[in-house]
Formats: C-alpha cells, sequence, structure tokens
C-alpha cells in the first residue's frame, strides 16, 4: 500500500498517530520531529510557504533523504493515520499489532519538503 500527497495549504506540522486516539507530544521549542509513545510530530516545509510531497507506505520504497525517527507507536486501534493538527487526514494504514513500528524518513532534517513514513516491521535495505 502507498498513498502519495501533496500538501500546499499551510500545515506546518503532520503527525503520525493511532487513528482513535490523538494524544499529541509537546509541541514546543523548534525541534523538527517531537514524539511519545502514541504520536511523532513532524514540522516541515509549508511552514516556510513551499509544498510538501509526502509518500506514506507499508512496503520498502525509494527514500528522499536520511532517516530521521524510528519509533515504536501504540496503536490500539490497528491502525495508524497521518494527519494535520487540524485533522485532515492525508492516509491511514493498517496495522497488525497493538504497537507499530514507524520510520520517517526526510529531506531536510530541519524543514523537509519531501517526507516518506514508512510503518511496519521489515527491515529496509
Amino acid at each position: 500500500m502507498k498513498v502519495f500527497a501533496r500538501i500546499t495549504q499551510y500545515n506546518p506540522v503532520l503527525l503520525v498517530c493511532d487513528s482513535g486516539a490523538l494524544n499529541l507530544p509537546p509541541l514546543s521549542g523548534k525541534l523538527p520531529i517531537q514524539a511519545n509513545d502514541a504520536c511523532i510530530a513532524i514540522r516541515n516545509a509549508t511552514a516556510n510557504g513551499l509544498p510538501v510531497r509526502l509518500l506514506v507506505s507499508d512496503e520498502f520504497v525509494a527514500r528522499p533523504g536520511e532517516l530521521v525517527c524510528t519509533r515504536r507507536l501504540a496503536t490500539p486501534n490497528r491502525a495508524l493515520i497521518v494527519t494535520t493538527v487540524l485533522l485532515e487526514t492525508f492516509a491511514a494504514v493498517v496495522t497488525r499489532r497493538t504497537q507499530s513500528l514507524v520510520r520517517i524518513y526526510a529531506n531536510d532534517p530541519l524543514v523537509p519538503d519531501r517526507i516518506v513514513v514508512v510503518v511496519g516491521e521489515h527491515m529496509q535495505p
């Protein structure tokens, strides 16, 4: 499963979290990625007026840059969503487990305009 999205509206923070619970990490400071056990918040380039290309997948994909986050998230509803703080959902991934491994790749560690979110237990080549 692969979902592509082009984000052109001002959405400076993307959230990767369980589909039923929006347990936000503290969104303070200037850190590009903030996370807790249930959610990952990713700052992106729409804050600078640039469009962002987003790819969400549960399989191997070409990555646009460096691995910026690896985290195991609680997924009691067995589904992860990628959404904005205004709850505009860009993608949903059904998982088999109540804990899901999430890897996030970005072309820029501070304000990326290309983001890949990979959900799953498989190892990346």
